[in-house]
């Protein structure tokens, strides 16, 4: 009879919670955002599928300060992308080692950019969209804010669309801010454009790109006035701080590259190097090296510009050694593969493999050449000897002027 008369208040209880619209809990209660979790899968470097059920996930305008973890982009309002607003204070700040996953049909708008500083990270997969319009001046699309070097930035997946603020990179250096370590592989799409004196991908206002690899996707890289698409930024010899310019290394082994540099700006390699004709330039191209994949560079309009290459110093290359490499320049350019104008030290070239197509042209006044489609480019007065050209396969150069 006892037994009876409990199951009978049970029932009760239960029809009182019903009736009254009260929530049911097991016991012990199970935490909301356990309950709310699906499994969520994406695309690895390798493209290997993965499943996370252990994630953050982002609404509308929430969570500006993003740290070590994996945060999943929701469904907005009304089935409208994710966003986090467009004031200064909606700027979103990455802390330790932080995972972006962006489903399939889902998007998400930081105007404001994310902050991903000096000894922090960021990793993106997924196939859905993102859209960085406006940062504040001097501050990176994805990357650097003011005076600051950005960290490490991995993008693997996803349709990512960036702008720079004014002197900051699109993804990179904020306004003095180095370019970090960035990788780009996977599917991704990725479009980058950089504020004035900064680079789509790389380096702030006088600062350089930092460690630059290009594994796969396809990648839309642009630079700001004086800024390389794919480098450094604008350096002007006269900086106070030209011991911490710093260095840079970019590598393409696979995807599809355009990049144009802005006007004075290398496609890929140096921004603008402000310094006199008797002056060593501090902007140097660096390390650059082509193994595999599509490349497109093309110089920005003006003086100093270069499809591939800039300012040398003692330590700088150009190494291409496969893919489809094309290297133009635009009017007043000097040099589609190569040294910049008045550069002090001889280009490093070497091309060994792959199909290259160099051309510059007469692009000069009054039809005059001032311009080099591998080599040095126009009052060349190089203390290191000329270029130095080194054609191991002389097939793979399908076109140029020299």
């Amino acid at each position: 009879m006892r037994k009876t008369w409990k199951k009978i208040v049970s029932v009760l209880m239960a029809l009182t919670f019903v009736v009254l619209g009260l929530p049911v809990f097991d016991t012990p209660v199970k935490s909301a955002k356990a309950a709310a979790l699906s499994p969520v899968e994406y695309k690895d470097e390798n493209g290997d599928t993965q499943t996370v059920t252990d994630y953050t996930l982002l609404s509308d305008g929430d969570l500006k300060k993003w740290e070590n973890g994996i945060y999943v982009v929701g469904q907005g309002y009304n089935n409208n992308p994710v966003t986090f607003g467009s004031g200064n204070k909606d700027r979103v700040s990455v802390s330790g080692n932080v995972v972006l996953i962006i489903p399939a049909g889902r998007s998400i708008k930081i105007p404001c950019g994310i902050n991903v500083p000096a000894g922090n990270s960021l990793t993106i997969y997924g196939e859905g969209t993102l859209t960085i319009s406006s940062p504040k001046n001097n501050n990176a699309g994805i990357g650097g804010n003011e005076n600051e070097a950005a960290g490490s930035i991995t993008i693997v997946g996803g349709k990512i669309t960036v702008k720079g603020g004014k002197n900051a990179a699109g993804i990179g250096g904020g306004s003095s801010g180095n370019g970090g370590t960035i990788t780009i592989c996977g599917t991704c799409e990725v479009t980058a454009t950089g504020g004035t004196d900064a680079a789509g991908i790389g380096g702030g206002a006088r600062r350089a790109g930092g460690t630059i690899n290009v594994k796969g996707g396809t990648v839309n890289a642009t630079g700001g006035d004086n800024g390389a698409g794919i480098g450094s930024g604008r350096v002007g010899s006269s900086d106070s701080n030209s011991s911490v310019i710093g260095t840079q290394t970019i590598t393409i082994s696979d995807g599809s590259v355009t990049a144009k540099g802005g006007s004075k700006g290398s496609g890929i390699g140096s921004g603008q190097d402000a310094h006199t004709g008797n002056e060593t330039p501090l902007n140097h191209c660096g390390t650059i090296t082509i193994t595999g994949g599509t490349v497109n560079a093309t110089a920005g309009q003006g003086g100093n510009a270069t499809g591939i290459g800039g300012y040398f110093g003692s330590s700088d290359k150009i190494t291409i050694s496969g893919g489809t490499v094309t290297a133009t320049i635009q009017s007043g350019g000097h040099t589609a593969i190569g040294g910049a104008y008045n550069s002090k030290t001889g280009a490093v070239i070497e091309i060994t493999g792959g199909t290259v197509t160099a051309s510059a042209g007469n692009l000069g006044s009054n039809n005059r050449t001032i311009s080099t489609g591998i080599g040095n480019g126009h009052n060349y007065g190089g203390t290191d000897g000329s270029v130095s050209l080194d054609f191991t396969d002389t097939s793979s150069v399908k076109a140029f002027n020299y």
